[in-house]
């Protein structure tokens, strides 16, 4: 079966973190990582090398954007307000095709997190950068529309 680059492969520029169905403002970055636990089932009879079977998953994203003081766009201050409130926050992964408004034409993978870090980088004669971490809780869905 053969593949076609121009509709098969997604551009990193068209895949987007929506945090409650918004883009995180001005990302520069995205990276999101499954984990397995194994369940280790070495036993006598096992012999010299271990067993195991695969255990509870998990997820986490990361993301890295711009500072913007701007108002309704989902950044750091809003993220910021979110991990004061203790609030958890749904997710989506999806692509974008629309350079200006950034709507997702699809979506990917959902779920549930926590943010668990969010920094902010002010650097000499450089743009203000922030980073975001979460922590998936419950079942990362991967979206089939």
């Amino acid at each position: 079966m053969g593949y076609n680059v121009n509709t098969d492969l997604i551009l990193g520029n068209s895949l987007m973190l929506y945090v409650n169905n918004e883009p995180i403002a001005f990302a520069k970055t995205l990276d999101l990582t499954v984990t397995g636990a194994e369940i280790d089932t070495t036993n006598k009879m096992s012999g010299r090398f271990k067993a195991s079977i695969g255990g509870m998953l998990s997820y986490t994203i990361s993301s890295d954007f711009l500072y913007t003081p701007a108002s309704g766009d989902t950044s750091y201050n809003t993220l910021l307000g979110i991990m004061l409130a203790g609030q958890s926050l749904n997710f989506v992964v999806g692509t974008t095709t629309d350079s200006t408004a950034f709507s997702m034409t699809k979506g990917l993978y959902s779920g549930t997190a926590n943010i668990t870090s969010l920094s902010l980088k002010a650097e000499d004669n450089q743009i203000v950068t922030c980073s975001i971490s979460l922590q998936g809780s419950g079942e990362l869905v991967q979206v089939t529309t």
